[in-house]
């Protein structure tokens, strides 16, 4: 049965026990609850990709919770429309810190930030000496400039997976490709596009845009395009209107070569262009989108966060109070990140 259902019913029990006329029983010896909270950046859900994943890997987590923590963990979702709602419900999450099933104080919480994002919202949030922090899909540079370490200490941690190993692999391929026009069916042209959600640090935890770029080609034509996509996210609703006429224009134009699609939930809109306009002279890759046989039509890398995310939680779970790494990092050497780019 769901746990909030078991919760439930264990309230209705115990408010029915207080209410009746029998004699009064000792208050049940409850231990003080666990909880984990895990943040979503505004809309990330849904993006049957890095989000969803992470979302797995907390069910994931539930489901293989022991007999003697199914009760005492509790986990608590934030994913709402705006910035100011993530605002008010992270303030309203620090100013609870009562288990609702029963009413005693948390013994430690955790709070999971999935996107680079919400990291602003730490400075706003007072946390208790027992909370820690651990952030997702966060380069190493951006991490060390965080203002919240000093504060946090040995609370605060850094969970990614690195997918520059199947960025080498596709640049090896692209590589071939372009050197061997006559061992290609399409001939593509020598360019290579790089489409990403817009990061302020300008280092994305995936590290896909540092081995493009440093990545020394045989053919001097081929070229990079790092596409700045701030207004895009900014665009709201319209962004998958956008990022769908983005996709139309590299299936049709015909001056796309290669393209690598890393735009989070945009990246739907993308692949339904080239489900509906065909591919071009285009070959696009995606980043952790895998939609059906999608796998099997273009190249993909995954990076799989469920598992990496519901690992962590049980350790940190076993562990005590400050006790797991500052940073632990997961790619193609430890089986995290998979991919299905052919090799020459």
């Amino acid at each position: 049965m769901n746990k909030k259902i078991l919760m439930a019913l264990a309230l209705v029990c115990t408010m029915t026990a207080c209410n009746s006329d029998d004699d009064q029983q000792p208050e049940a010896s409850v231990a003080p609850g666990v909880e984990v909270c895990i943040v979503f950046a505004p809309n990330e859900l849904g993006d049957q990709g890095y989000a969803d994943r992470v979302l797995t890997g907390m069910h994931q987590f539930d489901m293989q919770l022991s007999e003697d923590d199914f009760d005492r963990v509790h986990l608590r979702y934030i994913a709402v429309g705006d910035t100011d709602a993530v605002k008010n419900e992270l303030l309203r999450w620090d100013q609870q810190g009562i288990s609702p099933y029963n009413g005693r104080a948390y013994e430690r919480r955790l709070m999971v930030m999935t996107d680079a994002s919400l990291l602003p919202y730490l400075a706003d949030t007072p946390l208790g000496d027992t909370d820690e922090v651990l952030v997702m899909n966060v380069a190493n540079q951006q991490f060390d400039q965080m203002p919240e370490a000093r504060r946090l200490g040995s609370r605060l941690h850094l969970l990614s997976i690195s997918a520059a190993e199947a960025a080498r692999k596709l640049c090896r391929h692209i590589d071939y490709e372009t050197s061997h026009p006559e061992d290609t069916r399409l001939q593509r042209p020598k360019i290579v596009s790089l489409f990403q959600i817009h990061n302020p640090s300008g280092v994305l935890a995936d590290s896909i845009a540092e081995v493009i770029a440093n990545y020394r080609f045989d053919d001097d034509g081929v070229k990079v395009t790092d596409m700045d996509t701030e207004g895009l996210v900014k665009a709201g609703n319209n962004a998958y209107t956008q990022a769908y006429w983005l996709g139309c224009t590299m299936a049709e134009s015909r001056v796309f070569g290669y393209a690598v699609c890393s735009l989070n939930t945009y990246n739907t809109a993308i692949l339904a262009a080239f489900h509906i306009k065909g591919m071009g002279t285009c070959e696009p890759t995606f980043l952790d989108t895998e939609i059906g046989n999608s796998a099997s039509r273009y190249p993909t890398i995954i990076r799989h966060y469920d598992r990496a995310l519901c690992q962590w939680l049980q350790r940190w779970l076993s562990v005590p109070v400050g006790a797991m790494p500052e940073r632990e990092w997961h790619g193609t050497w430890d089986g995290f990140t998979t991919d299905n780019i052919s090799e020459e």
